[in-house]
């Protein structure tokens, strides 16, 4: 499964941890604190070992903070020691400390080059990207999805399990002998997946799970992931089908910021083009996620009785490959072919 931004964000903040407990075990004896604060209490005692007055300290930049939850301190000029502006400058200078960490020049570089690259970019297309993927993380994740390690009903459990295992299932787009793409239409008579549309061992497991007393049913569990379409009371009450609203809303802002930053605002410079090479299309995979994402809330509004949707958007359609364009000759079944 594909790594999330935020997964791989911290990925390589714990790099940096794992190199400075290193330098405190084997150097000072000491383990890094595990708490944000003191991580960085940390950070601020390390030292060149040049000059030898020991005043050039890590230039931890204000990100690094603020992605932890604290406030960073604020620099200060210091007589002799101009705070350098440029962002790019190695060190910045600082106050000796009583319990400085002295580390080489080489590893010194080292750990500030390791902050520019955790440092997020500000280029359009790389925001988008981290909302669309953080967004993707909440909508097929639920934060309410830890109830499923949480529970204590054996029946509510399994059906909440199947409804994660089928987020991880793909569209079927080949015959059974993965010989050919199916044709236009051929798709229809195969049983695609399709969260909203739940399969007969699913409902049958539904069924099992209501059918008991009120007071023994898990809740938190059953609706955790999905429910029936339709289906209301305990398990989708008006709070559920007004989050569903919200995250209708914030998709479809997404796909406009898409058309806006990989298509400069016109929807037909997307349009596939043939015999042109590397045409800018974005990337794709993003938009089709934003597509599946709508649909699937659409449809839990499906039948709803605690909102009123007379005004949902319409059928969103995705990019498709170009060699299955290609074999079917469907450029016109493209996202903005048709606009």
């Amino acid at each position: 499964m594909q790594k999330s931004y935020d997964d791989i964000l911290e990925e390589k903040w714990e790099r940096l941890r794992t190199k400075l407990s290193h330098v405190l075990a084997e150097r000072y004896n000491t383990q890094l604190p595990s708490d944000p604060e003191g991580f960085f209490k940390v950070l601020q005692r390390i030292r060149r070992n040049r000059p030898k007055d020991l005043t050039a300290a890590l230039r931890i930049p204000p990100f690094a903070y603020e992605y932890h939850g604290l406030t960073g301190p604020v620099e200060v000029e210091m007589p002799g020691h101009p705070v350098p502006m440029d962002s790019f400058t190695w060190w910045t200078p600082a106050p000796p400390t009583s319990e400085p960490i002295i580390i080489s020049k080489k590893h010194f570089r080292c750990y500030n080059i390791q902050f520019q690259r955790i440092q997020e970019s500000k280029d359009p297309a790389s925001v988008l990207r981290r909302e669309i993927d953080r967004f993707e993380k909440q909508s097929t994740s639920p934060a309410n999805a830890n109830a499923l390690l949480n529970t204590t009903d054996p029946l509510a459990l399994p059906f909440s399990f199947m409804a994660l295992q089928r987020r991880l299932q793909l569209k079927v787009v080949s015959d059974m002998g993965w010989t050919r793409f199916l044709q236009q239409g051929e798709g229809k008579e195969v049983w695609q997946n399709d969260w909203g549309t739940l399969s007969s061992f699913e409902m049958k497991l539904y069924e099992m799970a209501t059918s008991r007393a009120a007071e023994e049913i898990d809740w938190n569990c059953l609706s955790a992931i999905t429910l029936p379409p339709g289906v209301r009371g305990q398990g989708r009450s008006s709070l559920a089908d007004e989050s569903n609203l919200a995250r209708i809303t914030k998709c479809c802002l997404l796909m406009e910021a898409y058309v806006a930053v990989h298509g400069e605002g016109d929807m037909s410079s997307l349009v596939y083009k043939q015999g042109v090479r590397d045409e800018p299309r974005g990337p794709v995979d993003q938009y089709n996620t934003l597509c599946t994402i709508l649909s699937s809330e659409k449809k839990k509004l499906a039948g709803s009785l605690s909102v009123q949707t007379p005004n949902l958007p319409g059928p969103s359609h995705k990019f498709l490959a170009k060699d299955i364009m290609s074999w079917n000759n469907a450029f016109k079944d493209d996202a903005f072919a048709g606009k």
